[in-house]
């Protein structure tokens, strides 16, 4: 691997997969610390993992559960203390690993569904909200129209944008009035914490 993993926490979910087995032995190889989630099943199969080497297989935390559900994540995340997660499973975890790292950091998130209704909830509670960190790419309403709207309505939240596409951001670039900045992905737990931190304590002062 090009990139130094040596000594990186990571989870790898869908490690049972073809792909997932394959990467995880790669990072075992690269001397990265990895936690491998494989979903449970009742003939106790770690898919592909079983066929890796012994001496890998021996390297790695094995958590069996489902992605899906949030006390697996978050206590893979917390027992192994991971700053770093390649997600291979099919379903969407960003969201609830996006809320962990935050609350990591003391405070209360609140999350949405979509660009919809996160701007419902906003509205409901008559913006009373320090940050709104979104994704661009969202069905319904995307992250650009929901900071628009926030913007406008709520001018002293400060919004953070997320995407891992460069015509999004060169969309957001459009609007360096109005949001703090654009978090690229993929990031690490520990960058989106460092960019929420100085969103939270440079983005009030730029707003003054």
């Amino acid at each position: 691997m090009a990139t130094s993993y040596a000594g990186t926490k990571i989870l790898v979910t869908g490690a049972d997969g073809f792909i997932g087995s394959h990467l995880t032995e790669a990072l075992v190889s690269a001397s990265g610390e990895v936690t491998a989630l494989a979903q449970y099943n009742s003939f106790d199969s770690h898919g592909w993992l079983d066929d890796l080497p012994e001496p890998v297989r021996e390297k790695v935390n094995l958590v069996r559960g489902d992605v899906r559900d949030q006390s697996t994540l978050e206590r893979a995340l917390g027992e192994y203390e991971i700053d770093t997660v390649m997600h291979l499973a099919a379903q969407t975890i960003v969201g609830c690993l996006v809320a962990r790292a935050i609350t990591d950091l003391g405070h209360t998130v609140v999350t949405a569904f979509d660009g919809a209704d996160a701007l419902d909830i906003v509205t409901r509670e008559n913006g009373n909200f320090d940050l709104l960190l979104t994704d661009i790419r969202m069905p319904l309403m995307d992250g650009i129209a929901l900071a628009l709207s926030v913007a406008r309505s709520h001018p002293q939240i400060v919004i953070l944008l997320m995407t891992a596409y460069a015509d999004q951001r060169e969309r957001a670039s459009n609007l360096e009035a109005l949001i703090h900045d654009v978090v690229l992905k993929p990031f690490t737990l520990a960058e989106l914490k460092t960019a929420v931190a100085d969103a939270l304590t440079e983005g009030p002062k730029r707003k003054q």
